[in-house]
């Protein structure tokens, strides 16, 4: 479901239901804020696309599965797999992509770190 809704003169406000969350946008200017917000909502539901364990053909769930190798998925995969294992090592194992049940029926779910990273970069959109 996705909403907006206009503030009292020249922003809005929009909700987009993408990642399994609601994420919120205050776009302060509606001229130039829209092509911002196109840009960042699409980014948001190409990352689900490539990231959900939810998604059974997710070229996330693919690789938990063995179906592709890290050689056969994007650079942005293997960009965030090796953030995700920084991240692993940096908290002593507190924080590990690669050991918890996943939705998705293997034990590769990034989405701990993902839906951070992706807002970092919508908001830069």
């Amino acid at each position: 479901m996705t909403t907006s809704r206009t503030f009292a003169g020249q922003g809005f406000h929009h909700v987009e239901q993408v990642m399994g969350t609601a994420v919120s946008f205050d776009v302060r200017d509606a001229v130039s804020g829209s092509e911002g917000l196109t840009e960042a909502v699409s980014w948001l539901h190409h990352v689900d696309r490539t990231f959900s364990p939810y998604i059974v053909d997710s070229p996330i769930s693919r690789l938990g599965r063995g179906e592709l190798t890290l050689d056969d998925t994007t650079d942005e995969v293997s960009d965030v797999l090796a953030m995700c294992e920084r991240l692993r090592a940096d908290t002593a194992g507190a924080f590990d992509a690669f050991a918890i049940p996943a939705p998705n029926g293997t034990r590769l779910d990034p989405s701990g770190l993902v839906k951070g990273w992706s807002i970092e970069r919508a908001a830069r959109t």
